[in-house]
């Protein structure tokens, strides 16, 4: 069963409705670049130069960034940050965290933050945020709290309304932000800003030093993507969840092989230079979805998509808040399109992530087929022939080899997939609960 036909996709894809803003085929339907204005968004300094050094100095760079926002958005960016405190001149990681109607995660995703080694050399900037039709939630009060509690963590609190939720708005003040605090302490040697979401639910204690040891030892190095996973007890809960995202997680491992430079940023956990942020032409603020792709494509575009800009460091990991996995499966829709509801379902954020994982509920094989296939039509839209980036001969291989990482019997007729046994996953779903069953 397919959840998405290939036509509905590939319209999608190539959608070339006038800009959000007015200009011809600027932006599409979700707000996203077309690839045909990227050189207009990034810097002219990178796009004349891709092998832009900003290892070190990139004081010029971030300057040239800023002054080519507008005065009223500049204005609002001081107006932004007037009372944070200053960067400051032990800082060398900054971790950007969006928190819209987060009041019920974010004391206990900033308890994970105090367990990191080195607390002199990274602070946590939140931007708290919300549409000026929702009302504001314990968010403050929960940062506050914290504050109080850990002293000894630099925390940075913003705070904005948005007309309009578009997380790419919403990230680039954010980011910019720390350029703008970047500026102002004089500061023009490069540091690391980090991209994470405000429901953590684990994170390794040498996060700050892994990162920090990757940008110092390779200066060619723009940007990583760190490792993502889940809590055990969610998998557990939700076998479907677990099938998928393991799936997933084999596919892209064995892509990285193929094509190690398709390699995709995501807000939840990775990291770049402030300069190469400035260079690229920072987050599109228009973006109603997918503004980390597209940052990392951006990158990408501005280094001539040469090797080694991009690379994935798996030791820099997190465990994330499932829930919007959960409310996949719940819905009865593929995880692979798990943000095309990114607008639409507020009420996750008022449910705690204990709540939804109780809720548990048994593994499907109609439900699972229908997110293997899901995943064929969508990778599949992305390969060559399609008028994508992936060769189709990568994308073949990573999707037979992620089958059989999981010990799925199956055979293609044309684009269906059609599985012929399961039994093996099934099996080892089980076995896997029941150990961690035994280790609860």
């Amino acid at each position: 069963m397919r959840f998405e036909n290939r036509a509905v996709e590939k319209a999608r894809r190539t959608d070339k409705m006038s800009g959000l803003d007015g200009k011809e085929k600027l932006y599409n339907s979700r707000g996203l670049l077309e690839r045909s204005s990227y050189d207009t968004h990034i810097l002219p300094s990178l796009r004349d130069d891709p092998k832009l050094d900003i290892s070190n100095d990139d004081a010029t760079i971030v300057r040239e960034y800023l002054d080519r926002q507008s005065p009223a958005y500049r204005a609002e960016l001081h107006e932004l940050v007037k009372e944070a405190p200053p960067l400051s001149p032990t800082t060398k990681l900054s971790i950007a965290i969006p928190a819209y109607k987060e009041g019920v995660h974010i004391f206990k995703t900033l308890e994970h933050y105090a367990k990191l080694e080195d607390p002199s050399k990274f602070e946590v900037v939140i931007l708290e945020n919300h549409t000026t039709d929702v009302p504001r939630d314990t968010t403050a009060s929960e940062i506050a709290r914290f504050k109080e509690q850990y002293p000894d963590i630099q925390i940075t609190h913003l705070y904005k309304t948005f007309d309009q939720k578009r997380i790419g708005g919403v990230r680039k003040y954010l980011t910019d932000s720390i350029l703008e605090r970047k500026q102002e302490a004089g500061r023009h040697d490069s540091i690391v800003i980090a991209s994470n979401d405000a429901d953590l639910e684990d994170i390794n204690p040498k996060y700050v030093k892994l990162l920090i040891k990757a940008f110092e030892n390779d200066p060619k190095l723009d940007a990583v993507r760190g490792g993502i996973d889940h809590p055990a007890d969610s998998f557990v809960q939700f076998p479907l969840m677990h099938a998928s995202i393991r799936f997933l997680s084999y596919f892209r491992m064995t892509l990285r092989r193929y094509m190690p430079d398709t390699l995709p940023l995501v807000g939840r956990n990775s990291a770049m230079r402030s300069g190469i942020y400035a260079a690229s032409g920072g987050y599109n603020e228009k973006a109603v979805v997918a503004e980390d792709i597209e940052i990392g494509r951006l990158i990408g575009h501005g280094r001539k998509n040469r090797p080694g800009h991009v690379r994935y460091l798996h030791n820099a990991w997190i465990e994330t808040n499932p829930r919007r996995e959960i409310e996949s499966i719940l819905a009865g829709t593929p995880i692979i399109r798990r943000y095309d509801g990114f607008v639409s379902n507020e009420h996750m954020y008022d449910i705690p992530v204990e709540k939804l994982i109780e809720q548990g509920q048994d593994f499907s094989t109609e439900q699972f087929k229908t997110e293997l296939q899901a995943a064929y039509d969508h990778y599949k839209s992305h390969t060559n022939s399609e008028g994508g980036p992936l060769t189709d001969e990568a994308f073949a291989i990573s999707y037979d080899r992620a089958m059989r990482f999981l010990g799925i019997k199956y055979h293609l007729q044309g684009d269906s997939v059609i599985i012929d046994d399961l039994s093996k996953l099934t099996n080892e779903l089980t076995r896997y609960g029941e150990r961690n069953a035994r280790a609860a």
